[in-house]
């Protein structure tokens, strides 16, 4: 009976030993797999004060044409006047030295393929020299909307980023541009003059979304209907949605954002099969904005940005397509002469927390479902109370940009604009607290160099 006792524990033992040495044999094959591939990846240097030679080169075009997808470039800060260079390769393009900037002096083309990650940190291409829009490409070659190439920019200066063909995804952090143009990205703590996202084949896509988060932005095009808008914690001026994603099962947000001077939103007057926004707690310097619905289809240019407030409301109404042009102040004592949004068109339109009312006024009997409430007068605590849009001090939400999980306060943090610290770009908290209950925070941060 011992005996066999003493065989049962040596056969679990050995059974114990087995599976400890399967699973280090097979942490050492992921290991080896994982060494392999980071040792196919090369460092590459561009530093014209250096000699040619041992991985070291005086141009970037040099450096790419020697590189490999996967391989890193660090580039030795200085003006860079080269000829256009093609970015067709899976590449880290960044300063040598922490913090420094490459001053490149012509324009980049981005040849993208499925699988390409192309970085590119600290690059500074003023608008004076850009031509052909900066940085332009063709479609991706066999990609679809899960296949993509994927360009980033961190910490970069750049005239016109122009990425509008078809299966590319754009990031963009910490970075200045004038005129960005793109399908899908995340464009976070950025400043722009101006932002167009174009459209891509398919439509209502259910899991992908463009993200604009403490942002600076002068203007504001939509004409994509494929991905959901998240619009959270900006400085906008207008906003123009020609297109949306009209899912009925999400929703187009635009939360917490400083509107200044008197705002253009834009929708438009025909075409519309279905409303499904959301705008709340947003802050408006007016308390207005105005509404030129129409504008895209050159209908009644003369009217554009007239006010019901300085503008003969008859006159504009001659003008035959005025109908869809209304001016709201906080007063309301203009003549309303049509509607923004058309409340005989369905879906759901959520105006909540903005400080003000539309002066919308429906019988129940109208296929759209509008949610109109002023909310508090007060910026300060005067978001909607629920806990999804709780300040991070787990306050009532603020109305604009510091309100919210995505205050400015994650972005622009008061001692965080050095090199060495790491600065939030995305954080994920629970929308309920129970006491006991633990819980989890994911949050996403990116670090200069």
């Amino acid at each position: 009976m011992k005996k066999k006792r003493f065989i049962n524990r040596l056969v679990g033992h050995l059974f114990k030993l087995f599976n400890t040495m399967r699973r280090l044999l097979s942490f050492l094959s992921l290991f080896l797999l994982v060494a392999s591939i980071k040792a196919t990846a090369a460092n590459w240097v561009v530093n014209p004060a250096e000699p040619v030679g041992n991985g070291n080169f005086h141009t970037i075009s040099a450096a790419i044409a020697q590189a490999s997808n996967g391989d890193k470039i660090m580039i030795a800060a200085g003006t860079y006047s080269e000829s256009n260079v093609v970015l067709n390769k899976s590449l880290q393009l960044i300063p040598l030295a922490d913090g420094s900037n490459i001053v490149f002096s012509n324009n980049i083309e981005i040849h993208g393929f499925v699988g390409m990650k192309l970085f590119l940190l600290g690059w500074q291409m003023p608008q004076n020299i850009i031509t052909n829009g900066g940085i332009s490409s063709g479609n991706v070659v066999g990609g679809n909307t899960n296949q993509r190439a994927e360009v980033t920019f961190i910490d970069c200066s750049i005239g016109s980023v122009i990425l509008n063909k078809d299966w590319y995804k754009l990031s963009a952090y910490y970075s200045k541009f004038n005129i960005l143009e793109y399908r899908l990205g995340e464009i976070i703590a950025c400043k722009a003059q101006t932002i167009t996202i174009q459209d891509e084949p398919g439509e209502d896509e259910l899991d992908k979304e463009n993200v604009l988060i403490a942002d600076s932005v002068i203007t504001f095009n939509n004409v994509n209907d494929n991905a959901v808008l998240r619009i959270y914690n900006n400085v906008l001026k207008d906003l123009y949605f020609v297109m949306w994603n009209q899912s009925l099962e999400l929703k187009n947000e635009i939360r917490n954002n400083d509107f200044f001077q008197i705002p253009v939103i834009y929708f438009p007057a025909t075409g519309v099969t279905r409303y499904n926004f959301d705008f709340s707690n947003n802050l408006f310097s007016e308390n207005n904005f105005y509404c030129p619905a129409g504008l895209f289809h050159g209908e009644c240019s003369g009217c554009f940005y007239a006010s019901f407030g300085s503008f003969p409301v008859e006159d504009c109404q001659t003008c035959g397509c005025c109908y869809s042009y209304i001016y709201f102040n906080a007063v309301f004592d203009a003549v309303i002469s049509g509607w923004w949004i058309d409340p005989m068109i369905g879906g759901t339109f959520d105006w909540k927390h903005n400080g003000f009312e539309l002066p919308y006024f429906l019988s129940g009997s109208e296929p759209l479902q509008l949610t109109n409430v002023a909310g508090p007068s007060s910026a300060t605590d005067g978001g909607l109370p629920t806990n999804e849009f709780m300040d991070l001090d787990l306050t009532v939400n603020d109305r604009g940009k510091y309100g919210g999980r995505y205050s400015w306060h994650n972005y622009f943090p008061f001692n965080g604009n050095n090199g060495s610290k790491a600065r939030i770009v995305d954080l994920s908290i629970p929308v309920d607290f129970i006491p006991g209950n633990s819980i989890q925070i994911k949050s996403k941060a990116i670090r200069r160099n």
